[in-house]
Order: C-alpha cells, then structure tokens, then sequence
C-alpha cells in the first residue's frame, strides 16, 4: 500500500487527518484531508518518532490514546506508517495502549484547552472501519494473506482483559461456593414450559408456568437490585421474542415491541414496576400469537412459504408508503395475480387487507408511543388523507382516532 485515494477518504469521511511517514527515516510524505483548525503538533509527529510507533507490526494496527484526550490509529504496511487522527469519541472506549506527553519526549508539558477542543469528536465505530480498510488494503484474504477482522482488532486494542480475567476467577468462586452451598438456579425445564407457552400462544400454560415454585435461583447479574431486575427482565425479553417469532410473528413486530418494553424497564424505578413491565409483555406477546393462530390455520412448523416471508418482508419495510401488489409481485418476483392468490391461500386474508392491518396496528402504536398529530400519521402511513385513516381505523377498531388516543395513551402497562 501506498499513498493513494483511500487515505483522503477516510480523512474526508472521519474529519480528521491521515499522516504517511516512510519507515526508514520518519519523514512525513504525504497528509491527507488535513483540517487546518486542528491543533494537534507537536503531538502526531513526535508520537510517529516515539518507541510506540516504532512498536507497531505488520500484523495489528493499534490505536494510542495520548494522556486518555484524544487517540491516534498506527497502521504499518509495507514502507509507510500511517497515523489517523486525531480523534475523540463519544462513547467510552477502554484503551490498551496510552502514551504520556513524557513518552513523547515531552515532559512537563500538558495539553492546551484549544487542543483540545479543535480534536473532533468521531463516531468509534467509523474509526475502527477506516482504519482496518487501510490495514486490510493490499491484503488478499487468503491464508497467508488473512483480511484482519473487526472482532480481533478490538480484541487487541479495546478490550479490558483484566475485567475478563477477574469475571472468569469470580465465575470459577461462584461456581465453588454454589456446590458447597447447595445452591442452584431455576430449572431449565421450567424455561422450557414458559418458552413454549408463548410459542403456542397459550396464555394460561403461560401462567401455570410462571406460577410454579422452585428450590432453585435466578442468576445474580447485578449487585444492584434494580439492575438486577431490569437485567432479569431483558433476558426474559430475549427469550420470549425468539419464541413469539417462532410461534409465527413477524420479527420485526417482536423485535420493535421487545425494544419498547425494555425501555418501559430501563425507565422504571423500583423492582416491582420493572417485573409487572416484562411479566406482561410475556403474556402480550403469548395474547399476539394466539391471536395470530385465531386468524389462521396455522401451517406445519416452520413451513411459511418463502414467497410469503419475502412479502411480507417487503410490506414491513414500506409501510410508511402506498403499497400496491404491482409493486410487491415486481420487487420479489413474481405474477401480480398469482403472488394475491397465493397470499390469499395461505394467510386467509387478501393482501391488501394484510397491508391495512399493519398500517392500522402500527397507527395505534403511533397514536399511543407518540405525540404525532393525526395528519401526521396518515401521511407517514401512506393515507390518502387524515379522513381515509380516521375511517379505515374506525372500521378496525370501532374508535376515532381521538377516542383511542384517549382510551390508551397513558396507560403504561397491561394490568393482569
């Protein structure tokens, strides 16, 4: 690799600089995309002379946090050493590598606030991307030639294995002192019937699950007890998702309620409102896949037809749009006629029926979980007019718009 265009895209991209030093002498050769409002010498060339750079391999590029202000990425490829930054970011990052001002032979010193403030702040992730595609660029992906992925890189640079290493000695105490103790956790088989309930749709073999009493213990997550619950509850939350979906709803309905309900948890207060808030989600979504099978007979486990999921695929990504058939039957495919009769076969529902269900159900969560005004809503929705939808969701619900905004908005939780 060596100076090209891809340095000032990732300079462009990331707002920052990309410094090319050649190896052998650690003349400065090239910098792309420099930011002339950035105030970081004598920084990124003393640290491209310091015993950190010069540790920098082939094989890993590194990022090095100066005095934890701002980062710098190293990245060494053939002749060059190429430096990325400066950069800050504003998630908290765990650095494995830092240098002092007196590492870079610059003791006594100390950063200036205007350096500081002219570092811009990057998104992490971006950084990462951009420096494993210079890293991986005149690699060929073979064995001898690997690409360098994502997951290795943070491994490396990111990850604090102290932290690691302590929760393996805790887990091995835990383990010890349980087996002294006598002390067990929940019966996985217990699981299983709350798994399964939600699966099948059977809201009372729900209750009778969550009713049971057990010599054993949920796991410890937390030391705080709040915490401890709100964990509990994104753990029941993940499980009972995957056995909604498994029981035939569509994932992305699951997946953006199993979101709603855990930030219903993460704003609750005290243990008790956190489990009434994932206990109830439990038997919603049990009440979803009953409602589900209600409409249809159901198919053999796990055999909807492929056509059938591409469609509604489709329709969940563009429900903020009119929808028409035409447009369905095009993008996956297939016959216009034949995709509304096969539809039709196997959902007992004609598909335009299908698509106003789902705009009027995602019109009720709008109505509740949001402030949108009604017109705003039908726009979104693809509604010729607020009028059109204030009659399609009367035809549904047997309430306006207003009356069901009233009825629902504030109520948080499901009672049980």
């Amino acid at each position: 690799m060596k100076p090209g265009i891809v340095p000032y895209f990732t300079a462009r991209s990331l707002k920052t600089s990309v410094r090319c030093y050649l190896r052998e002498d650690l003349s400065e050769i090239n910098t792309a995309g420099l930011v002339t409002d950035i105030q970081d010498e004598p920084y990124s060339s003393h640290l491209a002379r310091s015993e950190a750079a010069a540790g920098v391999t082939p094989g890993m590029p590194v990022i090095l946090s100066v005095e934890g202000a701002f980062a710098y990425s190293l990245i060494v490829s053939g002749r060059y050493l190429y430096i990325i930054g400066p950069a800050r970011f504003l998630e908290a990052v765990y650095f494995s590598r830092k240098v002092s001002l007196k590492d870079l032979g610059l003791e006594g010193e100390s950063i200036p606030d205007s350096t500081l403030e002219s570092v811009p702040f990057v998104d992490f992730t971006e950084f990462t991307m951009h420096t494993l595609l210079l890293f991986n660029l005149k690699r060929k992906g073979t064995p001898a030639s690997p690409y360098l992925e994502e997951s290795v890189f943070l491994a490396e640079n990111c990850v604090d294995k102290t932290v690691i290493k302590s929760g393996r000695e805790k887990t091995t105490e835990r383990i010890l002192d349980n087996m002294e103790s006598g002390i067990r956790h929940n019966p996985y088989s217990q699981e299983i019937r709350e798994r399964n309930s939600i699966k099948n749709g059977d809201v009372a073999a729900l209750r009778l699950a969550l009713g049971e009493t057990f010599s054993g213990k949920y796991g410890q997550l937390s030391d705080n007890p709040l915490r401890q619950e709100i964990d509990m509850g994104i753990v029941t939350m993940t499980i009972a998702t995957r056995a909604a979906i498994e029981g035939g709803l569509h994932y992305e309905d699951v997946f953006s309620f199993c979101d709603i309900t855990i930030r219903q948890m993460e704003a609750g207060r005290d243990v008790r409102t956190v489990r009434h808030i994932y206990r109830n989600a439990e038997y919603r979504l049990a009440e979803m896949v009953h409602e589900l099978k209600e409409k249809r007979h159901e198919l053999p486990e796990g055999k909807e037809n492929r056509h059938i999921t591409r469609c509604k695929d489709y329709i969940f990504g563009h429900l903020h749009e009119k929808i028409t058939v035409q447009e369905i039957a095009q993008a996956i495919g297939l016959d216009p006629s034949y995709l509304s009769s096969l539809f039709t076969s196997c959902e007992h529902m004609t598909l335009k029926q299908f698509i106003l269900f789902e705009k009027i159900k995602l019109a009720k969560n709008m109505l509740v979980y949001s402030s949108y005004s009604y017109i705003q809503i039908a726009t979104y929705l693809g509604f010729c007019s607020q009028s059109h939808l204030g009659t399609e969701f009367k035809k549904a619900t047997g309430m306006s718009l207003k009356e069901y905004r009233d009825a629902y908005a504030k109520e948080e939780f499901i009672d049980r």
